[in-house]
């Protein structure tokens, strides 16, 4: 082989390898946000947001945080009893929300009409029925920025609800039920209840077209790792020495039975009201046990702070890491080899591709609170490297 034609050889190497790492990064780019959009969880993210959590209190950064404007009502503790019937046969009796009581509340707010808004994480099932229903519904559907919450799979007890509900699922962790993934259009387009919630607020949404979403002309994600800067870890806080103040207001205890003194009008004013089972209804999450209500609160947080747009900055910054490790991978070099001290070939030889990525993750979690998902890339990379050994194994085996 003359120099020029091993001239020729190495430029086309070069130029096959340097396309190859560029058709790489845009492809897991691209993997990460089609994939992100689904409702497939990811495996890890919990591990991931929990250590880096636990990062964020170790540097004193974090803790409990509800906003003044934000009015959590506890249904817990307001129950009642109903007739109940399977195939129209009678067979006892079944516990359900008081609804006297959440009748008494929804007068109240009507009347004041001077709440932000009404969050009611309470599910009115089907054939499930109370003596106050008819009123009940009735003033739900006259109300004003008020969502009620719906189930996929399953119906609601009045079919004239459904305008005012969306759905109030999110999709759990992989190989395990714990909370990490929200995707704010479901099944058949539909809204979850945050995305109505933004919807009403704040006059945009989020609408798919093809396999791509958008959000106020932007493109934009329909799921996101989500972040859970709302959270409540305790029933009551420190507020000053020696007061504690609650977390949440019982709805008959607190509010109800304190309207002559509090009036409810005076407590609604100005805020965004989520009732629901601040005490039963959680589920395991980073931060460890949270309400399922506060879980939606915080997806509609995230709207809100435009967490769900697609952001270009951080996608050029993602390809060029991708670019580099891909061209790495592609040339069969580490970070080790280049190094000239041993030393610092001793210190680089822990860099594998996981581990970049963990470091990139760490890093954008706490300089802008940006969830990372490093598992897709990290697995599309393992398929590169499995298939390109399986193709020199094979290749080798024919010399």
């Amino acid at each position: 082989m003359t120099k020029f034609t091993f001239l020729l050889s190495l430029r086309r190497h070069f130029k096959l390898k340097l396309c190859g790492a560029i058709l790489l990064g845009i492809g897991i780019i691209a993997a990460s946000y089609f994939i992100g959009n689904s409702d497939i969880p990811m495996p890890d993210e919990m591990k991931v947001l929990r250590t880096f959590d636990r990062f964020m209190k170790f540097s004193g950064q974090y803790e409990d945080n509800l906003p003044d404007s934000i009015l959590l009502v506890n249904v817990c503790y307001d129950k009642q009893l109903v007739d109940y019937a399977i195939q129209d046969i009678p067979v006892g009796q079944y516990v359900i929300t008081d609804r006297e009581k959440l009748l008494q509340f929804l007068t109240a707010a009507y009347e004041a009409d001077n709440y932000r808004y009404i969050m009611m994480d309470v599910f009115f099932e089907h054939n499930i029925e109370s003596p106050q229903d008819s009123a009940l519904f009735a003033t739900i559907r006259k109300m004003n920025r008020i969502v009620v919450a719906n189930h996929v799979d399953s119906y609601l007890s009045d079919t004239l609800l459904k305008q005012k509900s969306a759905y109030a699922d999110y999709t759990v962790s992989w190989k395990v039920t714990k909370f990490a993934h929200f995707q704010f259009l479901r099944e058949g387009n539909e809204p979850t209840m945050p995305l109505r919630i933004y919807e009403d607020l704040a006059g945009k949404t989020i609408k798919k077209w093809g396999p791509f979403y958008f959000s106020d002309g932007r493109l934009c994600k329909n799921a996101i790792t989500l972040n859970l800067p709302i959270r409540v870890e305790d029933d009551y806080s420190l507020e000053t020495p020696n007061i504690l103040e609650k977390r949440y207001e019982f709805l008959g205890a607190d509010i109800l039975a304190h309207d002559s003194i509090y009036p409810i009008s005076m407590q609604l004013e100005d805020k965004i009201v989520v009732i629901g089972d601040f005490t039963t209804d959680v589920h395991d999450t980073y931060l460890g046990p949270q309400p399922g209500s506060l879980i939606c609160i915080n997806a509609y947080h995230a709207l809100q702070q435009g967490d769900h747009y697609f952001h270009w900055g951080w996608a050029f910054v993602q390809f060029i890491i991708y670019f580099i490790i891909g061209y790495f991978l592609m040339s069969r070099l580490t970070f080790a080899r280049m190094m000239p001290n041993i030393f610092l070939r001793m210190l680089f030889f822990i860099f594998s591709v996981p581990s970049i990525l963990l470091v990139v993750a760490l890093i954008a979690y706490v300089t802008t609170g940006y969830v990372y998902n490093m598992y897709i890339p990290t697995f599309l990379y393992w398929i590169y490297q499995f298939i390109y050994n399986t193709y020199r194994k094979a290749k080798m085996s024919q010399k």
